[in-house]
C-alpha cells in the first residue's frame, strides 16, 4: 500500500517539474487565464516538501484544482 503513495508523490513531482521551464509555464498559464469558466485562483503547479504534510497536502490540492488545464496544456504541447 505504501508504494502506490510513493508511486503517486514521485509522478505528481514530474508533472511540477514539467511546468517550470517556462515555456511550458507560459502555456500552462495562459490556459489557466483564458478560461472563463474557472474560479481558480491558482496560477501554476507546486512543488511538495517530502516531510511537510500539509505541503503535500496543497500540492495534490492544486494539482487537481488545474488538472484540467494541465491536461489542455499537455495537448498543446504534444502537438
Amino acid at each position: 500500500m505504501y508504494q502506490k503513495y510513493v508511486i503517486f508523490w514521485e509522478q505528481l513531482g514530474k508533472f511540477v517539474i514539467f511546468f517550470i521551464f517556462p515555456k511550458r509555464k507560459f502555456i500552462l498559464t495562459s490556459k489557466i487565464e483564458s478560461s472563463s469558466l474557472s474560479t481558480t485562483k491558482k496560477k501554476t503547479l507546486k512543488r511538495s516538501c517530502e516531510t511537510r504534510w500539509i505541503d503535500l497536502y496543497h500540492a495534490v490540492h492544486d494539482f487537481l484544482e488545474l488538472y484540467e488545464f494541465v491536461e489542455e496544456a499537455l495537448e498543446d504541447i504534444s502537438m
